[in-house]
């Protein structure tokens, strides 16, 4: 009569065991120590390089270990920190993440160099964040100034800085004054700040959207105008269509341009001995995109094209068959005929680099450019 007892009270003890290893492993992942990133830091006094403790809250023995671990160096202007790297750095300490759980997605890392000033005359910083510029009734916004600010407009320069300071070129946002009074905080409403294009447009298309107790109360929309102040060449006379620029041609000035404008400047030496696309107006900051290299074959041009395999040299002659600047690749046609044996095959066409006036270079992979070398000296 005891069997049936003693077979239920094992099979309880046994169940009890397994529930507790169960738990056991369940809780294990919980006790592991723990690093999160924080969203934005700024760097203390005299920092020359970025720890850790830093940029993250840790959490647990096996964290704080790690707390003087460098992430990276200091900069004098805000840049982006993302978990990679940081995942990266401790990788190279020899970090075992196999007690630690690290996340979070990104940290803006911000210099020390303007918090004194910040703390000594915020009226000061409030007032530089907000410089109208008469002649265009722009409202102009050093982000830094206002970075620290748990407002919209705090998080908005945040953004901003965290894409585009990595250029390493001042940063300064522009918008009308009425868009502008738009970022005033709101009492007992907070802020969704949302970029509906790219930072680095010219223009950029922001939305605000005020929630009170997460109830969406209204939205508005604000147009950006992020600028980089660049060092560019300046147009000091007019240049006609097909001009070759000059040094003299050309001054360098600090110009507050577009992020894509500011990618495509050119200096003095970069434009002299260039051509102007299309003409161009005094006081215009020169692009790349106005001006292309002189044309030094044209179509119809006899080149000599060079191909070296090894030890071997091979040269054939051939007729452009399209105009072309040194580096650029243009179609060329063999002076002989095809080899393929059609009675009236045309000429053999092929792609190769010009090097120089009447020169060019057949490129590629060594045995394919051998055959095609081979195959037009044939041919010729």
């Amino acid at each position: 009569m005891e069997e049936p007892h003693m077979h239920f009270t094992l099979t309880l003890h046994s169940l009890m065991a397994t529930l507790s290893i169960a738990l056991s492993a369940l809780s294990a992942p919980l006790a592991a120590d723990t690093i999160v990133l924080k969203s934005a830091i700024r760097l203390p006094q005299g920092a020359t390089v970025v720890k850790l403790a830093d940029i993250a809250t840790l959490d647990g023995v096996d964290a704080r270990a790690l707390s003087e671990v460098k992430v990276a160096d200091a900069s004098t202007s805000p840049f982006e920190l993302r978990l990679d790297a940081v995942r990266d750095a401790l990788s190279a300490a020899h970090a075992n993440f196999a007690k630690i759980d690290l996340s979070g997605r990104v940290c803006i890392v911000r210099p020390s160099a303007t918090v004194v000033a910040i703390a000594q005359a915020p009226k000061v910083a409030a007032e530089k964040a907000r410089i109208t510029a008469p002649e265009s009734n722009k409202a102009i916004i050093d982000p830094l100034t206002v970075i620290d600010d748990s407002t919209p407009l705090g998080v908005c320069a945040q953004l901003f800085v965290a894409r585009l300071s990595v250029r390493g070129l001042p940063l300064r946002l522009e918008c009308s004054p009425e868009d502008l009074a738009k970022f005033a905080p709101r009492e007992g409403q907070s802020a969704d700040v949302l970029p509906r294009n790219s930072l680095e447009d010219e223009v950029v298309d922001v939305e605000l959207i005020f929630r009170r107790d997460g109830r969406v109360i209204a939205r508005d929309h604000v147009r950006i105008e992020p600028k980089l102040q660049t060092a560019c060449g300046v147009v000091v006379m007019p240049l006609e269509r097909g001009a070759r620029i000059a040094p003299s041609d050309l001054r360098t000035e600090l110009r507050w341009l577009s992020p894509k404008a500011s990618e495509h400047t050119l200096t003095l030496h970069d434009a002299a001995g260039r051509i102007a696309r299309n003409s161009v107006t005094a006081g215009t900051a020169l692009l790349s995109t106005q001006v292309k290299d002189e044309v030094v074959v044209h179509k119809n041009d006899k080149v000599i094209v060079r191909r070296e395999v090894g030890l071997i040299a091979i040269e054939l002659d051939a007729i452009a068959a399209e105009e072309g600047a040194v580096g650029d690749r243009i179609t060329l046609r063999s002076t002989g005929k095809s080899t393929r044996g059609a009675r009236n095959a045309k000429p053999a066409e092929f792609i190769a680099e010009i090097t120089g006036p009447g020169t060019a270079i057949l490129r590629g992979p060594s045995t394919e450019s051998a055959r095609t070398a081979v195959a037009l000296q044939g041919a010729q």
